[in-house]
């Protein structure tokens, strides 16, 4: 491009206009290829683009994965279930993490029968559904319960007297107690509660 059509262009966008600017304006126009007219100018739009590459990391950063509040299986201790009505708590659940709660062993009423974490049955016949009773005349549940959930919810008679059930953590520990109709209370007992991770 001869001077004298660079300066007719330059008169022809305003007289203010200097030739880096107007050239800096075909730039933008017309590409590569005008910008190829000014030595230099190529060079500089490259170093721009770098920059822009190397502002920050290729990519949204990766969440990780949740971790688990506790290995599966893992136990939070074995608890001793009162005879006399009052409750005992567990360690803390973490709370929306699922636990196993495993209940065994019975208490003895003498002269009555026993007592497991469901049921009232008959020792010298421990099989028999006939001798097997979950609630008192009242209509009170028998068994172990968590405070604020009146029904022990173990699940039918077992003759093994093992029942498991699934609760999940709240972010404080359960309060368990054993309940049983009117005056009833067991001389001895084995009954247990053991919580572990599920």
């Amino acid at each position: 491009m001869d001077i004298e059509r660079f300066d007719a262009i330059t008169d022809s966008l305003g007289r203010k206009s200097s030739r880096r600017g107007v050239i800096g304006r075909f730039a933008v126009a017309l590409g590569a290829g005008a910008a190829s007219l000014v030595p230099g100018l190529d060079a500089d739009a490259r170093k721009k683009r770098k920059k822009k590459k190397r502002g920050g990391p290729a990519g949204s950063p990766s969440t990780p994965p949740p971790t688990s509040v506790c290995t599966r299986g893992a136990s939070l201790g074995s608890h001793l279930i009162p005879t006399d009505g009052s409750s005992v708590s567990t360690a803390t659940l973490a709370a929306g993490q699922r636990y196993i709660l495993r209940a065994s062993g019975v208490s003895r009423v003498v002269g009555i029968g026993g007592i497991d974490a469901d049921n009232f049955f008959n020792p010298d016949d421990a099989t028999n559904p006939l001798l097997v009773f979950d609630g008192c005349a009242d209509g009170t549940d028998i068994g172990v319960i968590i405070a604020g959930d009146e029904s022990p919810g173990w699940g039918g008679y077992d003759g093994s007297h093992i029942y498991e059930r699934e609760v999940v953590g709240t972010g404080q520990p359960l309060r368990l107690r054993l309940q049983l109709c009117g005056a009833i209370v067991p001389t001895t007992s084995t009954l247990m509660v053991k919580v572990t991770c599920d």
